[in-house]
């Protein structure tokens, strides 16, 4: 919810199921607006700010951008950002994000073919969903904290047991096809033997069950707490520069981007839906 508004989805492009503008319903005459709008904002044809700019009439008729109450009426590439979200990350995040952070969410968020999608993804990133953990944090009575897909009693359900640590057979079989497509695609993209050897080695199902990702070459000095937290980082999206680097290293530059897009593919389909299911 937003404000006094709720979100509703429904189905747009109305032009590829409709012959004529005359059988659009009410809501899809909406959408062609927005959508012509938005086209035409994008294309640089909004107007001059009328306010600081006395030669401009009043009320113009080309489009603008209102966001947050205010007018946006030049350059709308330039808040593209704030009207997508993706620089609001950094208020989930606690802490400022560096240019490679945000390109790598919104390599994540911002090409799902819905905003269902978009919403779902987001709720993993940032642990919003409503696990056990997260019900008694909001306030309900929960009787047992227990994890309810392995049933093990000294596990308490938050997405960290559920995507690092829970033992229900069909996750652990979602961490093998995660790291098989992760090591698959790395084998693609990558030229030097050398980074096939070390992506095999950064994953390690510990137990046979339990995911880890060992990113440094001797990590007994670093510890097990800073391992399982860069595994939790890393399983939910939320890369750091410290990550971001490892993996480019793995390819040429030319190659960087194809093989993020390609291990956050595979996290969502291989990993998070099987997961949430």
């Amino acid at each position: 919810f937003f404000g006094n508004y709720s979100v509703e989805w429904t189905q747009a492009h109305p032009e590829n199921r409709h012959s004529s503008v005359r059988d659009y319903s009410g809501i899809e005459l909406l959408h062609f607006c927005v959508d012509e709008l938005a086209d035409r904002a994008r294309r640089g044809y909004a107007v001059s700010d009328p306010i600081r700019d006395c030669t401009v009439p009043r009320h113009p008729s080309s489009p603008f951008i209102a966001y947050k109450g205010c007018r946006i009426f030049d350059g709308p590439r330039d808040v593209i950002f704030e009207l997508i979200g993706i620089s609001h990350l950094s208020d989930y995040e606690g802490r400022p994000l560096s240019s490679s952070e945000l390109s790598l969410r919104a390599l994540l968020c911002g090409k799902a073919t819905n905003f269902w999608s978009r919403t779902e993804h987001l709720k993993f990133m940032y642990s919003q969903l409503m696990t056990l953990a997260k019900c008694e944090s909001k306030g309900f009575s929960i009787s047992d904290s227990a994890c309810r897909v392995c049933k093990y009693a000294d596990e308490y359900e938050n997405l960290r047991h559920l995507l690092l640590d829970c033992k229900e057979p069909q996750i652990i079989d979602a961490r093998r096809r995660f790291i098989f497509s992760v090591n698959q695609t790395v084998k693609h993209y990558a030229t030097h033997i050398s980074s096939h050897c070390r992506i095999k080695n950064a994953f390690k199902l510990v137990s046979g069950s339990s995911i880890r990702f060992l990113m440094y070459d001797d990590p007994l000095p670093v510890g097990m707490h800073v391992i399982e937290e860069q595994t939790f980082l890393l399983l939910t999206a939320r890369w750091n520069d410290e990550i971001i680097q490892w993996f480019s290293s793995l390819v040429h530059e030319e190659n960087v981007v194809l093989l993020l897009r390609s291990i956050l593919f595979s996290l969502r389909r291989l990993l998070w839906h099987p997961v949430w299911k």
